[in-house]
């Protein structure tokens, strides 16, 4: 959480490829998606708030069906954790 609505760093294949950045423990991110279908004007922007933790992501999020969503989901051996503390 910055100082500022926007502030880097900025991880995007517009340039991370080129000069990628480490992720590193208790650093905290909002991943930001784009989805639309193209010819369309509707489009979908959903954000995700992300703490990298010592045993992996915990997910900031208070969306019930976010949840739902990410209920299954592992990184590696690891299950992630909602806002609720409970592993998931």
């Amino acid at each position: 959480i910055g100082i500022t609505l926007y502030e880097g760093m900025w991880m995007s294949r517009a340039y991370s490829l080129k000069y990628p950045a480490e992720i590193k423990e208790n650093m905290y991110f909002a991943i930001e998606t784009f989805a639309g279908h193209p010819g369309l004007p509707q489009t979908c922007r959903l954000e995700e708030n992300v703490l990298v933790g010592k045993n992996g992501p915990v997910i900031f999020t208070k969306m019930e069906h976010m949840v739902e969503a990410t209920s299954d989901y592992r990184v590696g051996d690891f299950h992630h954790s909602s806002v609720d503390g409970r592993d998931h």
